[in-house]
């Protein structure tokens, strides 16, 4: 930090280099954050929502983006150097930033549009991939963007339905040559329904005996998940099975007895009231599938909204998201 711009709160600190409402070096004020996000969507990469705790509120406190592709330098379509013009739309209503854009501002919009926050500090933002994600062309860049903002195999280990379904994925998966750049984990949320929770946060760090400062980041699991099932082993097993070349082979005759009742069990454990439970227990004893009583479960009300990989029903995902202390 250089003489009069630090203090103490980090944040403060910021507002003092960073113009309104930015949060990173403005090499170009006619590229703020805005601009950015907005390259994302019209390109179809990501889809995303913005959600208000309260209507009179100018900021949101949390988001949802849906990741649907990530562009292949060679699948742009023409020299990554030469201008591509917004839709029409964005050029003729007035607007605060270029109505133009280039590839490489298309691969800063993926570390750029992810950089809002709101007074509380406490904005954070929920990501998951789109059915329709392909990993087979991924640009090497986005290493560094799930570096920054992807999940995190710490994430799983308070949830063994799910992490055991991703070691057997990580065990098992064959990866096509241009996958295997790429950590398994990656691919996995990828293939299977993992959302994850993203926050980050501005702090010091010390170098050369000088404060610097740098941009923090937090991922946690989103509380409102209640579609574990679809990640499971077993869940895992049937995927490989329909989409590998080589068979795999469970060398355990009850595994999918005990894989169900796994399942079962972090069902039962979902329940808040003795009321949900009864109509859990009751639901499996009906239909002797707990995926199905999964799904049934979300959808009865509950606080706890159950997220689809249908196309029409993307959108069921939208809880409010708890705010992520700070470390």
């Amino acid at each position: 930090m250089e003489e009069g711009f630090y203090h103490e709160n980090p944040s403060i600190a910021a507002s003092k280099i960073f113009p309104p409402k930015w949060h990173y070096k403005p090499w170009n004020l006619a590229q703020p954050q805005s601009y950015y996000a907005t390259i994302l969507e019209i390109t179809d990469s990501v889809k995303f929502k913005h959600f208000k705790l309260h209507s009179d509120h100018t900021e949101p406190a949390y988001s949802t983006c849906i990741i649907h592709k990530v562009i292949h330098p060679k699948d742009w379509g023409q020299p990554l150097h030469q201008p591509l013009s917004f839709p029409i739309q964005y050029r003729t209503s007035p607007q605060d930033f270029n109505t133009s854009y280039t590839y490489w501002d298309y691969q800063q919009a993926w570390f750029n549009a992810f950089l809002i926050q709101n007074q509380n500090h406490s904005h954070s933002w929920l990501f998951y991939f789109h059915n329709t994600m392909n990993t087979t062309n991924l640009p090497l860049w986005f290493l560094q963007w799930w570096d920054f903002y992807g999940c995190h195999v710490d994430y799983l280990k308070e949830h063994p339905l799910v992490e055991n379904g991703y070691l057997h994925f990580k065990n098992n998966f064959q990866p096509a040559p241009s996958e295997r750049k790429f950590s398994s984990l990656l691919i996995f949320c990828t293939k299977f329904f993992v959302p994850w929770v993203c926050s980050w946060f501005f702090d010091y760090n010390l170098q050369n005996d000088h404060p610097v400062l740098i941009r923090k980041f937090k991922i946690k699991w989103w509380d409102s998940f209640a579609a574990e099932s679809k990640s499971s082993k077993l869940a895992v097993t049937e995927w490989l099975q329909k989409h590998q070349t080589t068979p795999i082979i469970d060398p355990h005759p009850q595994s999918k007895f005990l894989a169900r009742k796994a399942q079962t069990a972090a069902l039962l454990a979902s329940a808040r009231t003795e009321e949900e439970y009864l109509q859990i227990v009751q639901g499996i004893i009906q239909s002797q599938d707990p995926e199905t009583v999964l799904s049934q479960s979300s959808s009865s009300g509950s606080t706890s909204p159950a997220i689809s990989l249908d196309n029409d029903n993307e959108d069921d995902c939208f809880g409010i998201l708890p705010s992520i202390p700070r470390r």
